[in-house]
């Protein structure tokens, strides 16, 4: 199970500020869909443990190039997102821009993070089981696997539910993380 959540966030470097689309995420996003980072590293579940413990951030790769031309100094460098320091820790693999077809996330913070960057703002039923997963995942139990690799749906797959289960979680997330690439690349 993951967490994911698309947001707009105002990101100040040197002076200059922009809206990035962004995504907070559970620290197993990253592992989860197999991705990888392009400079420095993803996030882990030790990124989001508990609030406000870590203001990390990662970049997609076509933010990173854009934005920052490509430069290896930004591995490390704070930014200011929604006026709060985050530092920032890696860059996502090439081709991947999160899970929105058409709307591609250039900034990835720990869901941890949500108390400080929106501290206005409610997001108490995020943390809600039935809305944990986001709004592109849900539960499938039917243990059909040719119908989750169909849909590209990611599974949750009750730790009971046997081999069966488990394997037509893995071709869940396997078609969810192709599908991303895919669909961002174009």
């Amino acid at each position: 199970m993951m967490c994911r959540r698309q947001v707009r966030l105002t990101a100040t470097v040197h002076s200059e500020s922009d809206v990035l689309s962004g995504e907070l995420v559970s620290g197993n996003y990253f592992p989860l869909l197999g991705i990888n980072a392009a400079a420095g590293r993803v996030f882990n579940s030790n990124d989001d443990l508990h609030p406000n413990a870590h203001p990390v951030a990662v970049l997609s790769y076509a933010c990173w190039k854009n934005r920052f031309t490509g430069s290896d100094r930004v591995v490390g460098s704070t930014i200011l997102v929604n006026n709060y320091s985050l530092t920032v820790i890696g860059v996502s693999q090439p081709g991947f821009s999160g899970l929105e077809p058409g709307l591609p996330t250039q900034i990835f913070v720990p869901v941890m993070m949500t108390p400080k960057l929106f501290p206005h703002d409610d997001f108490s039923e995020m943390f809600d089981f039935s809305t944990a997963l986001g709004e592109r995942f849900r539960a499938i139990e039917t243990g059909n696997e040719t119908r989750q690799r169909e849909s590209g749906i990611a599974a949750v797959v009750p730790p009971h539910s046997g081999e069966r289960g488990r394997a037509a979680g893995v071709c869940a997330r396997n078609a969810l993380r192709e599908r991303a690439i895919s669909e961002n690349v174009a």
